[in-house]
């Protein structure tokens, strides 16, 4: 059964963006309440389908979709194959937001809380009521206001307007996995962001990145690599992963490096490209700060043989890369959560960087390209979220008024028993607003619920990379009505700020849409019309500037590991977006339930068999997890999936059959195989030291049977 359904909506996906892909079909809707002339065909009932152009918001690749609308209801959202970003083609999360907008179990009316907090007792009030609640906390709470968002596009700049209005702090989801990278590539190279070419590389270097299951440049990045094939040319992929994650699956060759010793393998790496002359003399003379003498001198401490007794990685391996990356003419590296998720995931990147620095790859067509793209808004006030759910825990967060939009943080958070009783202490956060499509598990602990739009019901306009690192400017619009009283986020912010006296420079989201257009250079009713505006790359030419050459410390959490303990490897499964598909029945059946994986010969000496339940305890709390045994994972690791194991949203997220509006909800099959464990509640905090972005790896987990 669960092959058949997963067959026939994969099927059907490829189908639809079949059909989309021929032009005739395609629609340049002006406005959604215009009829469309050139009309799809639904292969289902042959009747005629109405097309409007917009933006996914499954992730922050910007994505261009069609939303095909019969009578008033969305029939598929398929992939726009006029958009440079994705060219027709939807990831799964993409091909399934269709049944976000239809999820039975969907929020449409604002709720006040009845009970304590965490009990989940609601009662149905007025949008009239709902403001004037919060907007009577905000005119006494300024200085103190914390709105956390899952970032990015026109809701972060609203966002962004609003803890201003407020002297508040943002709190951007967008800054989970980038926060390290931001921090050190600006400091390196005067940019947030570049752009890894690797649509016209031969190598690519990749430490710690997964563009197979989860990537910022999404289904482009993909299409890129597996290109290479279809042109008949090559390029080499080599990628460095404690897990044999999809990407790592589809490699040239993985090498399963411990968590955290990224940098000294990259600088091992760097040592033997500067020690057999393998640097480009002429770019380090006339683009950066170095002296080659003086790299050589610092560099000559990590030399592959110690790197190998640091992380587990071959010596000879380190030469041959090496060599083989510091010989090719085009070569790019890619960097992910899998690096700059961690204490030191600052000083990892900028280890990583210095390869291409060294050799010169930087600027060049198939290199990595220093393109950055704007930013959602001007400057605030800012924590990344682990600093934030940090500081809330010690008493130390600044949250009379604390604004959750589309995030979901006590699922995220470290230490997790001790963020829901910080959550749950009413005088330390006063006053809880949740802001989403369902009730979460942090929405269980709001004193107002509001009911959100989805993407497919707002207006947004956000900024993405596209083909060479250009800017693509992409543009959102409602393809169908919003359901119930269902609000976008940027309409709500701008209503509880003029009610409290400080009125936003918008009034809803679609005129923040129109600001955001004309600050990125664009038109909104042109890219109403087309989807998306296409931009020239900005490449930044500055100084490479490297104020130190990095080094590498061994963590102390590393020097004490016993047999029965192992360092936990978190991950993200190709159709999981944290804020968006958690209640996805589509996506639900697909994966449901994470299992531990461990290696096949730490199984062995720990005498662990393949279904086993094991009991997984740290200093932050205990799960159990059903046991899968495999060569996948480094040997003193233990990966375990995001995405399950949540306390809120609906019977789908927990595996349980119920009468709904759709017959789907009737069929959920997968009820015996529960619904997972959510790995967080194992997680402790390692804040990066510079940028306090997330540090996942370094959480030392007991592994027993249960």
């Amino acid at each position: 059964m669960a092959k058949i359904k997963r067959r026939s909506f994969i099927k059907l996906g490829a189908a639809g963006l079949s059909a989309a892909a021929l032009s005739q079909f395609m629609s340049p809707l002006i406005d959604a309440k215009e009829k469309d002339n050139r009309p799809y065909v639904d292969r289902v009932t042959y009747r005629k389908v109405n097309g409007m152009p917009s933006t996914c918001n499954g992730c922050k690749a910007g994505c261009g979709i069609i939303g095909y609308v019969r009578e008033g209801q969305l029939m598929k959202v398929g992939g726009n194959p006029a958009h440079p970003v994705n060219k027709g083609t939807l990831c799964l999360v993409g091909q399934a937001g269709f049944y976000r907008q239809y999820d039975p179990e969907r929020l449409d009316k604002p709720m006040a809380r009845i009970g304590q907090r965490g009990q989940g007792r609601w009662k149905e009030i007025t949008w009239e009521e709902a403001i004037a609640a919060i907007s009577e906390k905000l005119a006494k709470a300024s200085g103190n206001v914390v709105v956390e968002t899952r970032g990015g596009g026109s809701n972060e700049a609203a966002a962004r307007d609003f803890v201003a209005k407020f002297d508040g702090t943002l709190v951007s989801h967008g800054s989970v996995i980038s926060a390290a990278r931001e921090n050190a590539l600006e400091g390196m190279f005067g940019v947030r962001t570049d752009f890894p070419d690797i649509e016209n590389t031969s190598y690519i270097l990749n430490f710690g990145a997964n563009p197979f299951e989860s990537d910022q440049n999404g289904v482009m990045s993909i299409a890129a690599i597996t290109g290479h094939k279809d042109k008949g040319s090559y390029a080499k992929l080599v990628t460095f992963d404690p897990r044999l994650s999809a990407t790592a699956g589809r490699s040239d060759e993985w090498v399963p490096v411990l968590p955290g010793t990224d940098a000294v393998v990259a600088l091992a790496m760097a040592n033997v490209i500067m020690e057999e002359g393998l640097y480009d003399n002429a770019f380090i003379a006339k683009h950066t700060n170095l002296k080659v003498a003086e790299l050589k001198s610092r560099l000559s401490a990590y030399s592959p043989a110690s790197a190998e007794r640091i992380s587990g990685v071959d010596a000879d391996a380190i030469r041959r890369i090496a060599r083989e990356y510091a010989k090719a003419d085009k070569a790019v590296v890619l960097t992910g959560g899998g690096i700059s998720c961690q204490g030191n995931g600052e000083n990892n990147e900028r280890a990583v960087r210095l390869l291409p620095i060294i050799t010169g790859k930087i600027n060049r067509t198939g290199c990595n390209l220093l393109a950055e793209l704007p930013s959602a808004g001007p400057a605030v006030k800012s924590l990344t979220p682990d600093a934030f759910a940090k500081k809330l825990q010690e008493g130390k967060a600044k949250a009379w008024v604390y604004i959750v939009h589309s995030a979901d943080p006590l699922y995220n958070s470290p230490m997790q028993s001790e963020m829901a009783r910080a959550l749950s202490d009413e005088s330390a956060v006063p006053f809880i607003v949740a802001t989403d499509t369902h009730v979460s598990d942090t929405g269980k602990y709001a004193d107002i619920i509001l009911p959100l739009a989805t993407y497919l019901e707002e207006f947004g306009v956000e900024a993405s990379y596209g083909p060479g690192g250009a800017t693509v400017i992409g543009y959102r619009q409602p393809v169908v009505p919003v359901k119930g009283e269902a609000k976008p986020f940027a309409d709500m912010l701008a209503e509880v700020a003029t009610k409290a006296g400080r009125k936003l420079s918008f009034e809803d989201s679609e005129s923040l849409a129109g600001q955001q257009a004309a600050r990125f250079g664009a038109n909104a009713d042109s890219l109403a019309e087309k989807g998306f505006l296409h931009k020239a790359a900005s490449i930044n030419n500055a100084k490479i500037n490297v104020s130190s050459i990095p080094g590498f410390a061994l963590a102390d959490e590393y020097k004490t590991i016993k047999l029965e303990e192992l360092l936990l490897v978190t991950y993200k499964p190709a159709g999981f977006k944290a804020g968006f598909t958690e209640n996805n029945i589509l996506l639900k059946e697909i994966f449901h339930q994470n299992r531990a994986f461990i290696n096949t010969d730490t199984a062995q000496k720990l005498n662990i068999k393949n279904w086993d339940k094991l009991a997984l305890s740290s200093p932050a709390g205990k799960v159990e997890a059903i046991a899968v045994v495999s060569p996948g994972v480094q040997p003193k690791t233990l990966a375990l999936a995001e995405g399950c194991g949540h306390e809120g949203f609906g019977h789908i997220e927990k595996a349980e059959r119920f009468e709904g509006e759709d017959s789907f909800t009737k069929a959920i099959w997968w009820g015996n195989d529960g619904s997972g464990v959510n790995p967080n509640k194992l997680r402790v905090f390692n804040l990066g030291r510079e940028a306090g972005g997330a540090g996942f790896a370094l959480t030392k987990v007991t592994v027993e049977k249960a």
